[in-house]
């Protein structure tokens, strides 16, 4: 049957074929969002994993880091020597084991009060007149030894300075008019109650006799001089008391002045190299004087023989290097230096002592070496080049490389750290 060509479409046939072409470029479209959404999504897979990979190579190069541990063997060192510190020296001289040794003098004085301690007493006798009367009958002279007592109508005893020669009385009429003399009296006893005024006084040794009522005395005026009084006084103990007491104290001041300087200045002294002596004492007043307080004063001087530590561990040192083994090497915080006096001579300004030197000693090393040839070995190989090193001398490694899938050392040396411990 021959096909039918029109045209024009037919009516009917219009809103068929327009929709039928929509749908084909509606799904063409969708199609063509769909391919360049699969192409973006893809892109952006291989720009991240692009990423991700140019990130992993540079933290392996730049941020990869070792870091190694070694515990290496050690052997002790014992050297015992006889060394001589001396004034005459000028320099460390291990041939003949000398160093130079030097003097420190030091002196001080002091004054110093001290309390006076005993007890001593300050007094004085009234001294006075009195005219002594004499009417015995028969009218006679009567004679008195000196030291004659008279007592005063108050009880107060006073004595003749002087034997005593009363004249007789003298009888007129009846009338009797006594002989009398003046006396120089004084009191037997010291204090203010003997300056009594104006008395009569009797002889008491007369009492019993017909003298008794015959001779009496009278004073006229006042008898003065009596005082008593109580005072410090300074004893011969007080005075080596005070001696003793500051010599003790300056001797300890001096002692420690000198050690101080020696600590300070880094020097070695030995107790019997250090002298301390006093060399003069005063005191300013006399055993029995009588004052409160007195002033005592002591000057000591002091040495030391002394050398300095510096020089000590230059010697262990130079001693160490002509005897360690060849390979080895000193580990320094191990050293200990141990000396004993064995004799002072100050008069030669020379102290030997014996000197004992206990250090630890292991394979000597070359770090920055080191380094170089473990860069870019993995840890097996790491571990046969520190072996090699320390000459099997190890007791522990210890390998950590970073960050976690790094295997080998790293290229830059300067990431690589590597650590020596000794326990």
């Amino acid at each position: 049957m021959a096909r039918k060509v029109f045209d024009i479409i037919p009516p009917h046939l219009v809103g068929k074929k327009t929709t039928k072409s929509r749908e084909r470029a509606a799904h063409k479209k969708i199609r063509k969002e769909k391919s360049k959404r699969s192409f973006r999504f893809g892109g952006i897979i291989v720009s991240s994993l692009a990423l991700i990979v140019i990130a992993c190579v540079f933290l392996y190069f730049k941020l990869a880091s070792l870091s190694v541990i070694v515990w290496p063997a050690t052997e002790d060192l014992n050297i015992q020597e006889l060394v001589v510190a001396s004034t005459g020296a000028t320099a460390v001289d291990l041939a003949t084991k000398t160093i130079p040794a030097q003097v420190i003098l030091d002196e001080k004085e002091l004054w110093q009060e001290f309390d006076a301690t005993g007890s001593g007493s300050d007094e004085g006798l009234a001294t006075g007149t009195i005219r002594v009367y004499n009417k015995y009958n028969p009218a006679t002279t009567i004679n008195l030894k000196t030291g004659t007592h008279f007592l005063s109508d108050s009880g107060k005893y006073f004595q003749s300075l002087s034997k005593i020669i009363i004249p007789a009385a003298q009888i007129k009429g009846g009338k009797i008019t006594p002989g009398s003399v003046d006396v120089k009296v004084k009191a037997i006893e010291a204090g203010e109650d003997y300056n009594i005024s104006a008395s009569k006084f009797s002889i008491p040794k007369l009492a019993g006799t017909d003298l008794y009522y015959a001779l009496y005395g009278e004073s006229s005026t006042k008898m003065e001089g009596g005082y008593k009084s109580t005072s410090k006084v300074v004893t011969a103990d007080d005075i080596e008391n005070a001696k003793e007491a500051l010599s003790d104290k300056l001797l300890a001041d001096i002692d420690a002045s000198l050690r101080e300087k020696v600590s300070a200045e880094g020097l070695v002294a030995f107790n019997d190299a250090l002298t301390k002596q006093v060399v003069e004492t005063s005191a300013s007043v006399k055993a029995g004087a009588q004052v409160e307080k007195f002033n005592y004063k002591v000057k000591v001087t002091g040495s030391v023989l002394t050398f300095k530590k510096a020089d000590l561990d230059d010697l262990a040192h130079k001693d160490i290097a002509a005897q360690i083994a060849t390979g080895r090497t000193l580990l320094e915080k191990s050293l200990v230096l141990n000396y004993v006096p064995a004799k002072v001579e100050l008069a030669t300004g020379r102290v030997s002592f014996n000197l004992q030197i206990l250090s630890k000693t292991y394979p000597q090393v070359n770090k920055l070496e080191l380094i170089s040839k473990i860069s870019r070995k993995d840890s097996t190989q790491i571990r046969d080049i520190i072996d090699s090193a320390f000459l099997g001398q190890v007791s522990q490694v210890r390998i950590n490389f970073w960050p976690f899938w790094v295997t080998k050392g790293p290229t830059n040396q300067n990431k690589i750290k590597v650590d020596l411990i000794f326990e």
